[in-house]
């Protein structure tokens, strides 16, 4: 059996600015991803998929997913949200992407 892995991406995640200057992901700007971004074609596929901070020079990792269903329906559930959010707070500079 052969199976053909292709990445796709970075893609930017849209955020907004939480009170103490950090950044947040929240339901709107989940939606944001789908409506507005390049990733949108890719919503209804599945796979491995990872959530990261591009420093400019490198991207450091939060979190690595497969989504067995569909991209859309599992990678950013409320669990999910919460965890990239705690990830996001160790993070002044950089945009976070999938």
């Amino acid at each position: 059996m052969f199976i053909l892995f292709k990445v796709r991406g970075p893609f930017q995640v849209p955020f907004c600015r939480a009170r103490n200057g950090g950044k947040l992901i929240t339901r709107e700007t989940r939606s944001e991803f789908w409506g507005e971004s390049k990733a949108r074609r890719y919503q209804r596929r599945r796979g491995c998929y990872i959530f990261a901070v591009d420093t400019g020079r490198t991207y450091s990792p939060g979190y690595i997913g497969l989504a067995t269903k569909t991209l859309a329906g599992e990678i950013f559930t409320e669990g999910k949200l919460n965890r990239y959010n705690e990830f996001l707070a160790d993070y002044k500079k950089g945009r976070p992407v999938l």
